[in-house]
């Protein structure tokens, strides 16, 4: 499995979270740690997943999760960036209508 990092900088009035490597149950802890601390300090957040080589169930529950303390928190989660096996998976799984282009439904091309 790859490694995980996730990288966190200021987009103009977001914050971007950038995860790298494989997302997956021994890094889900940290990037949601990672992810509330950055919606409690900003009102808008982009989860840029270009980096992103793997997901596994607990990587997309970490998604969901924040898709759902982001709405409850009022605040804007924008989820970009998938592409290849990640893309897919969150295709076949429901989650990219949910979470891709700020929930939209257009799968990324």
């Amino acid at each position: 499995m790859d490694g995980f990092s996730v990288e966190v900088w200021t987009e103009g009035d977001a914050t971007v979270v950038w995860p790298t490597g494989g997302l997956d149950l021994s890094s889900t802890v940290q990037f949601q740690e990672i992810l509330a601390s950055v919606l409690v300090a900003r009102g808008s957040v982009v989860v840029d997943l270009s980096r992103l080589t793997f997901i596994d169930s607990s990587g997309l529950s970490s998604l969901a999760r924040g898709r759902r303390a982001a709405e409850v928190m009022d605040c804007q989660l924008e989820v970009r960036g998938a592409h290849g096996w990640v893309a897919d998976v969150l295709e076949h799984t429901g989650l990219a209508a949910v979470l891709l282009n700020g929930g939209e439904g257009e799968r990324p091309r």
